[in-house]
């Protein structure tokens, strides 16, 4: 499990272009940004929500969703503070009977395979590509994470 952010402004990125030339990106100098949690299961299904704020909060109901739709969950995630405030501890030791977190070590992103999925996201997606709106970008995002199957080996990130 991993949070990520996406903005409407273009990153730009390397690109394939014909000697001589200079590729040119569109923007809106627009500061919109939208924050997006995701999951990556043993079956490389991945859910996912959208958040205005990546707080506790929205950390809560992206494990309340996970909570509807598996029964147990040993969720693997990094150690930012939003995952162990006290509201998270509260909610997680609520649920402990259907809920366990294990928090990787420090500064350790290369162990985490939903950083993969961020990857492939802005490879595919998001670099050098101009979003008008939040509810664009938001639908690109959905349109991507529904069609898109994310088929790297979650148990080699662990065991290295």
């Amino acid at each position: 499990m991993d949070e990520a952010g996406f903005c409407l402004n273009a990153k730009l990125s390397r690109v394939w272009a014909q000697a001589g030339t200079k590729p040119t990106v569109k923007t809106n100098y627009s500061s919109g940004r939208i924050g997006v949690f995701g999951s990556l299961d043993s079956l490389g299904g991945f859910k996912y929500r959208f958040a205005k704020k990546q707080d506790s909060q929205a950390f809560i109901g992206f494990l309340e969703q996970l909570l509807e739709e598996y029964h147990e969950i040993f969720l693997i995630l990094d150690n930012a503070s939003i995952h162990k405030s006290k509201k998270v501890r509260q909610f997680v030791e609520e649920k402990s009977s259907r809920l366990e977190l294990f928090y990787l070590p420090p500064y350790c992103p290369e162990m985490n395979a939903v950083e993969e999925c961020w990857r492939q996201v802005r490879l595919n997606l998001t670099d050098n590509k101009l979003f008008l709106d939040i509810e664009g970008l938001k639908a690109n995002l959905s349109e991507f994470f529904g069609e898109h199957k994310f088929t790297h080996n979650l148990f080699s990130y662990l065991c290295r």
